[in-house]
């Protein structure tokens, strides 16, 4: 099977519109009449001469914090949950994406000219809300009005960033009335993507660099329609960089990404045809407290949506709740949405969520939380 170039094009189409790190799919996102257009089809055709990942990389932080330019393509994103002292609680993402125009820069005849573009997008969303607030932003290296810098490493589109200084990361971002800013410090170690094991090698090769910080404590400060709240949790970092895939493809993806209250993180990717033949196929990674990885293959595991909720804007049937069941850890998991219009009707359009976990796991309770991205097609069929 072919497809661990997941998470990259998640920010430069969103979610899931290329690149999606160490879960992408391999079928673009829904593109939207009347929007900007995707970030890969602004940058052309790859021209060659690009940096290629290798087999034998490791990371290394925080130099590997900072931005790759030798190679197409990147994308940083930060997803977690928030809890304010009133108890109340917020799921967020911030996604960052790079993409290079030529293998390398050339002379700048003015301070207008430009060699990468940016593109981010934010989400925040309240439990119990309506729908999320979203908000993207596609910009240019040029003026200082996006870019990246390694002593700190920092990555902005205008006043949003991800900056990584010392041993802890920070991140700031706003929408719809809502602004946020956090500091973020990792619990355990990097992970490499290759080493989450949810996709069979390539026969071509590794199409990315990638790693993971499975689990930041969290802490900083949420504006909210004009109150100004204390709030504190944990998030997720994944950080991709390597050679945008072809547009296209036969098969959609959807990828789960949970933190359990326990200290474990759990990673899941169904893949699945586009025209819903055949049998979906899951597969699913468990970081213990202690960083250890342990795979399960589709025999193992049952994934199956048991809600849905079709968008009043765009007509499309998305399944927002899901049961998880890793049957050789006696693991059965409700997944349930902070809210069901988490749609990101962007310049792609996906279903991309926070969602509460609850369960058990040989009659003990488990709670947490987590995000869910998702692939769909349009009412009249894949685009």
């Amino acid at each position: 099977m072919s497809a661990p170039r997941a998470w990259i094009l998640a920010g430069v189409g969103f979610g899931l519109s290329a690149l999606l790190g160490w879960w992408l799919l391999t079928r673009p996102a829904v593109p939207v009449a009347g929007r900007t257009p995707d970030i890969s089809a602004l940058a052309g055709a790859d021209p060659g001469g690009f940096e290629a990942p290798g087999s034998a990389w490791e990371p290394a932080l925080p130099t590997d914090h900072a931005a790759h330019p030798g190679f197409r393509s990147e994308l940083w994103t930060l997803s977690g949950h928030l809890v304010d002292r009133a108890g109340r609680t917020y799921g967020f993402q911030l996604s960052l994406a790079r993409i290079a125009l030529r293998p390398q820069p050339p002379e700048r005849p003015s301070a207008w000219a430009a060699n990468q573009i940016y593109r981010a997008h934010f989400t925040l969303t309240p439990e119990g809300a309506d729908r999320a607030r979203v908000a993207e932003r596609l910009s240019r290296d040029a003026l200082g009005l996006a870019g990246s810098q390694t002593d700190p490493p920092r990555v902005w589109v205008r006043d949003w960033f991800i900056g990584m200084g010392g041993s802890g990361l920070a991140l700031a971002a706003a929408a719809e009335g809502a602004a946020l800013v956090l500091d973020l410090e990792p619990v355990r170690a990097a992970i490499a993507g290759r080493d989450l094991d949810l996709f069979a090698e390539r026969p071509d090769g590794p199409g990315l660099n990638l790693y993971l910080l499975s689990r930041l404590r969290v802490g900083g400060y949420l504006v909210l329609d004009g109150e100004t709240l204390d709030v504190e949790g944990t998030a997720m970092l994944d950080h991709a960089w390597g050679a945008i895939p072809a547009a296209g493809g036969q098969l959609a993806l959807n990828r789960f990404g949970l933190q359990l209250d326990d200290g474990r993180e759990l990673l899941c990717v169904l893949l699945s045809r586009l025209d819903g033949g055949g049998t979906a196929v899951p597969s699913c990674a468990l970081i213990g407290a202690d960083g250890r990885v342990e795979s399960f293959r589709r025999r193992e595991i049952a994934l199956e949506p048991v809600g849905h909720w079709r968008s009043p804007r765009t007509g499309t049937d998305y399944p927002v709740a899901w049961t998880l069941d890793i049957r050789p850890l006696s693991l059965r998991l409700r997944l349930s949405p902070l809210a069901e219009d988490q749609e990101l009707d962007l310049s792609v359009r996906l279903w991309s969520g926070s969602v509460k976990v609850s369960g058990e796991q040989s009659g003990t309770p488990v709670t947490g939380s987590g995000r869910i991205d998702l692939t769909a097609a349009a009412p009249d069929g894949p685009a």
